[in-house]
């Protein structure tokens, strides 16, 4: 799965804005991006009809990163996810941000995937700049907790050894992870699968049926299936082993909405990245 970053300055109108963040309201959210003068980050998947950035942009984002004062910059990130590289085509500018000592609250709505961001800045000596915050955010502020999916890959579904749903397969449908593997294997390497991060652990929406829109990424592959049945045991898998990978392993909790206009800390943004794979 490829992901694109796509940088706009903050010259959108209210419509715009609408489509990105639902509820947004115009005498409220978008006169506050628009007055601190934020740069939007909106990241989209493939599908959204955006290419990925080249190498150029890319480095053109993270100098602009570099030439700000980390001591009065801040970043805002709605799904935070891992903060590390899973299999995304352009990496996210948040640990970057972190590294540099910026300021940052990082919202990650998904409870497996927040425990782990979490952990990741549970030193606060180091990470004392860092908030991390279990939410997500809604179409209304003040809200109930709401449902939200996500996909477990953990075998808290029991699916660990199912033809068509075992997780532990997902890693190897991605091309440069199946060919390290695959390398690992040739070498006589140990494999866990279970270790290795795939991107789906990181999809979740409030939408059960946006989230099943990724099963169609995983029909028939036969080559990562095979591989997958090797490194388990031996098990045989056909082509079909994750046609139902997404549905089977999605599980649903209530998270807390987190409201922006009310509980944001801080009066400037340097930096907003929004995870618009959720919608």
């Amino acid at each position: 799965m490829q992901h694109a970053w796509l940088r706009v300055n903050t010259t959108l109108n209210h419509a715009d804005l609408a489509r990105l963040v639902p509820g947004i309201q115009p005498a409220t959210d978008e006169e506050w991006l628009q007055r601190h003068h934020t740069v939007l980050q909106l990241k989209k998947t493939v599908a959204s009809h955006h290419a990925p950035l080249s190498a150029n942009q890319q480095r053109s984002t993270e100098q602009w990163i570099r030439t700000l004062d980390p001591s009065h910059a801040t970043l805002v990130q709605i799904g935070a996810n891992l903060h590390q590289s899973t299999s995304y085509a352009n990496s996210d500018p948040g640990p970057q941000c972190v590294a540099l000592g910026w300021r940052a609250l990082l919202l990650e709505p998904a409870p497996p995937i927040f425990a782990r961001l979490r952990a990741k800045y549970s030193n606060r000596t180091r990470y004392r700049r860092v908030r991390t915050v279990n939410a997500a955010v809604c179409d209304q502020c003040g809200s109930e907790p709401v449902p939200f999916w996500h996909v477990d890959t953990s075998n808290a579904t029991g699916n660990w050894g199912s033809l068509h749903a075992d997780a532990r397969c997902l890693p190897l449908h991605d091309r440069a992870i199946g060919r390290r593997v695959s390398r690992s294997v040739t070498n006589g390497e140990h494999v866990r699968l279970e270790a290795i991060d795939t991107f789906i652990s990181e999809i979740s929406s409030l939408s059960a049926s946006h989230l099943v829109q990724f099963q169609r990424l995983y029909t028939t592959q036969r080559g990562p299936c095979a591989l997958c049945g090797q490194l388990l045991a031996g098990r045989a898998y056909d082509a079909s082993c994750s046609s139902r990978v997404i549905r089977d392993n999605m599980r649903s909790t209530t998270v807390r909405c987190y409201c922006m206009r009310q509980e944001l800390p801080w009066e400037h943004v340097s930096l907003l990245t929004i995870g618009a794979h959720t919608h």
